[in-house]
C-alpha cells in the first residue's frame, strides 16, 4: 500500500513584514479615528484645561502667600512710619515750646536790663517798669510790676499801687481797676520797698475787651509821702 503525505508550507505571501505593516495601519486608523472624534477631542481638552487649572491655582497660592508676606512688611512700614511722624510732631513741638520760652526770657532779660539801667540814674522810688504776658487761657494774662528805691541808705519805704486798664469794647471806651479784673492771690495794700521790689499777679479781662493802656499809681506812707503816676502801652509777650 502507497501512503500518501502531505506537506504543508507557508504562504510566500504572508512574511512578518506583512504583520507588522498591517498592525501599523490598524493603529493609525485607529489614532485617527480618536483623534477625529468629538467626544476624544472634549476629553482631550478636558484634560489640557484640569493641567492648566492645576498651573493656575499653584500660582494663586504662591501670589496669596507673597500677597501676606507683603502685607506684613507693609504693616511694620506703617507702624514705623507713624512711630517717625509721632517723634516728629513731639519733636518740632518741644522745640517751638523751647523757642517760645528762649524768646520770652530774651524779651525779660531785656525788659530788666532797662530797668537795671534806668534804675543807675534814678534815686528814691521809682515805678521802673510793667512786663504783661499772655497765657493760653483767653483774657488771661500775667503781670510783673517793678519798683525801686534806690538811696544813699536802705531805708524801707512803704507803699500802695492802684493799676487801671483802659481799654474799648462794644459798648466803647472803658476803664477797669485792679479790683475788677484782678485774678488770683489777692493784691497787698502795702508794700514794702528796700531797693528792688517785683510785684506779681494775674488779669482776667471780660470778653471782647481790648486793652490799650495800664495806668500805674503809687502813693508813698511815710517819709515824703511821694505820689507816683505812670502810663504803660499794653504790650505783652506770648506764652
Amino acid at each position: 500500500m502507497i501512503m500518501l503525505k502531505h506537506i504543508v508550507k507557508k504562504n510566500p505571501r504572508f512574511r512578518p513584514t506583512h504583520y507588522v505593516i498591517f498592525f501599523t495601519i490598524v493603529v493609525f486608523v485607529a489614532i485617527w479615528y480618536l483623534y477625529d472624534n468629538p467626544r476624544f477631542n472634549a476629553i482631550r481638552t478636558q484634560l489640557s484645561q484640569a493641567h492648566d487649572i492645576n498651573l493656575l491655582l499653584g500660582e494663586n497660592l504662591n501670589l496669596k502667600k507673597q500677597n501676606k508676606e507683603l502685607r506684613k512688611q507693609i504693616l511694620k512700614l506703617e507702624r514705623l512710619a507713624n512711630v517717625d511722624n509721632e517723634t516728629s510732631i513731639s519733636l518740632q513741638n518741644e522745640i517751638k515750646s523751647l523757642q517760645d520760652k528762649v524768646f520770652n526770657l530774651r524779651r525779660e532779660l531785656t525788659f530788666y536790663q532797662g530797668i537795671i539801667t534806668a534804675s543807675s540814674y534814678s534815686r528814691g522810688l521809682n515805678i521802673q517798669g510793667l512786663h504783661i504776658e499772655a497765657t493760653h487761657k483767653k483774657g488771661f494774662f500775667k503781670y510783673k510790676l517793678v519798683l525801686t528805691n534806690i538811696g544813699k541808705s536802705d531805708k524801707v519805704a512803704e507803699v500802695s499801687v492802684d493799676m487801671t486798664v483802659e481799654g474799648s469794647d462794644k459798648s466803647g471806651f472803658r476803664t477797669l481797676g485792679l479790683n475788677k479784673i484782678s485774678a488770683g492771690a489777692e493784691h497787698k495794700d502795702i508794700i514794702k520797698i528796700r531797693n528792688f521790689e517785683r510785684v506779681e499777679g494775674n488779669l482776667n479781662l471780660p470778653d471782647g475787651f481790648e486793652p490799650l493802656r495800664v495806668l500805674v499809681d503809687l502813693k508813698q506812707h511815710d517819709g515824703e509821702k511821694l505820689r507816683l503816676h505812670r502810663v504803660f502801652e499794653w504790650r505783652t509777650g506770648d506764652a
